[in-house]
């Protein structure tokens, strides 16, 4: 289960205004969220509610660009790694070939 702990945070006047539009079903804010991944129970919600899904989809696309970062590390190694191999293998078939 997981644990939940209030915790005291400053709230950026745009993350408010947010935060404030998630509490309505129905907004494109709202909308937006759902589509994301990250849902809210229907009708209005509390604000702390709001807050709490509108940090959620912060780290969820957190993870999303971690993930992305790491594909494209694999990616670069996996470049070098194909690149170093076929110079390898040139060699081998040049040696073959005297």
């Amino acid at each position: 289960m997981d644990a939940k702990t209030r915790k005291s945070v400053p709230v950026r006047a745009e993350s408010a205004r947010v935060a404030n539009s998630l509490r309505r079903p129905g907004s494109p804010e709202r909308r937006a969220l759902l589509r994301m991944g990250v849902s809210l129970p229907e009708g209005e919600v509390s604000e702390s509610a709001a807050l709490a899904a509108l940090v959620e989809a912060g780290r969820a696309a957190l993870a999303d660009e971690l993930l992305a970062d790491e594909y494209a590390a694999m990616a670069v190694e996996r470049t070098d790694e194909d690149s170093a191999a076929r110079a390898a293998m040139r060699g081998r078939v040049s040696r073959r070939a005297d």
